[in-house]
């Protein structure tokens, strides 16, 4: 072996590289299963995008989150700039999503829960609201909503 610094600086580089590796990998991982699952709830509603559009935005909204959760000042700044709401009724807007959405009241919301609000507040009108909420609690996919899925959706 060579000198004792080297070898501890060739150990510590190769380590700082691994740890680099594996957490590019994983914020990866993270991303594309997010992306996946804003798929599934949000592909229906015709928001005028095209896919690419899409996992842009969601991407985009991803990236300001902290590990998939947003704060409120967050969600307040993204309906600002996605939003054409009058500024009172975003604030109202936020504070129901929070209220709904922060279950162990961490001051966080899901992003995917963010993105549920959102486009039920913005997007579509009111059959396609209703259509994708109804498809948010089918579960199962079975277009209908059991008592096990009610009962989901109240807890």
């Amino acid at each position: 072996m060579g000198n004792k610094n080297g070898s501890y600086e060739e150990l510590l580089n190769e380590t700082k590289e691994l740890l680099m590796q594996r957490t590019v990998q994983y914020y990866l991982e993270i991303s594309n299963e997010y992306i996946q699952i804003a798929n599934r709830y949000i592909m229906f509603i015709n928001l005028g995008m095209s896919q690419y559009d899409l996992e842009l935005w969601y991407k985009a909204i991803f990236d300001r989150s902290k590990k998939g959760k947003l704060s409120k000042a967050q969600m307040l700044a993204i309906y600002k700039e996605m939003s054409d709401l009058d500024p009172t009724r975003i604030n109202e807007i936020v504070d129901s999503i929070e209220k709904i959405f922060d279950e162990d009241h961490s001051g966080s919301v899901d992003i995917n829960e963010f993105m549920r609000g959102f486009i039920l507040t913005t997007k579509g009108d009111l059959e396609t609201k209703v259509e994708y909420t109804f498809r948010v609690y089918d579960n199962n996919g079975d277009n209908k909503i059991s008592g096990d899925e009610i009962n989901k959706m109240a807890n």
